[in-house]
């Protein structure tokens, strides 16, 4: 089954990139480092959407500046709100990697080469270093499965998000269910409104969509139901790019972070801090 002409469904153009490190690495840099990092981490203060200011208060100040004094770790930071300014940030070549969703750096990769690679994945402030893409119905809805999509109406993201449309239109291609009619909406609070006004049957949007995004502000999360998820992938995560910044450098940026999470993180981080990088090889739905 094909959910469309000519589609080639999942591809495997990706690796693994999680960071892992090597004991031959560990002590081998030393003295001042610089690394300029382009961030857009939905959970910022700068970066975050107005609707959910109540949630979105980490800033980055004080670990930087534990970085710098304790481990002569310069962490230059650039703050970019909109994914086409991030999109533009990373091609210019200016920046050393990301503190981001990871998909907007690896995305990057197939087509422009880079190297990058997961130093570590950040907490949000419910302390899950997590997303998938939720498939919901409203609380009313006949429908109870997975299964029961084949020919309804669906919403999603578009072919930028990974969760919301790479990821789901692979689970349903192996699962072979087929849709009526998908309708590729480029924010979550369409593809609620779409629910809301009944113009499609199901929805997919970012799991944590319905309690800390604008749709919050609009809807309550017990009023829908999750019939499927997508797998895990990681929310936020500090990528570099290999090609610029050495495995040495790279393992002692990922140590300074573990360490300041156990023994000194800011509670400006508003969450547990960083965590070793969870396995991730991500997908892309090939159309």
């Amino acid at each position: 089954m094909c959910l469309f002409s000519a589609c080639n469904g999942p591809n495997d153009i990706f690796q693994e990139t999680a960071f892992r490190g090597s004991k031959k690495y560990s002590g081998q840099s030393k003295g001042p480092l610089k690394l300029k990092l382009a961030v857009n981490d939905y959970y910022a203060e700068l970066t975050s959407p107005p609707c959910v200011a109540y949630l979105t208060s980490r800033r980055y100040e004080e670990l930087q500046f534990i970085l710098k004094v304790k481990y002569q770790i310069d962490l230059q930071l650039s703050y970019y709100f909109q994914e086409a300014e991030l999109d533009a940030a990373i091609l210019s070549g200016r920046y050393d990697g990301v503190i981001s969703n990871p998909w907007f750096a690896f995305r990057q990769v197939p087509e422009h080469g880079m190297q990058f690679s997961r130093i570590a994945d950040l907490f949000d402030p419910f302390d899950s270093p997590n997303l998938f893409g939720a498939f919901i119905v409203k609380k009313d809805s006949p429908i109870t499965s997975f299964a029961e999509l084949k020919g309804k109406r669906l919403a999603m993201g578009q072919n930028t998000s990974l969760e919301k449309y790479h990821m789901p239109l692979i689970l349903l291609e192996k699962t072979g269910i087929e849709p009526l009619e998908i309708i590729y909406n480029e924010i979550c609070n369409q593809t609620v409104g779409d629910l809301l006004e009944n113009r499609v049957d199901a929805g997919v949007i970012s799991d944590f969509s319905l309690i800390a995004s604008c749709a919050a502000s609009l809807v309550r999360e017990e009023d829908f139901r999750i019939i499927m998820q997508t797998d895990y992938m990681p929310l936020c995560s500090v990528v570099l790019d290999l090609s610029k910044v050495g495995p040495a450098e790279a393992q002692r940026l990922q140590e300074a972070l573990l360490a300041i999470s156990r023994e000194e993180l800011p509670g400006s981080m508003i969450s547990s801090g960083f965590v070793r990088p969870m396995k991730w090889r991500p997908e892309r739905f090939i159309q």
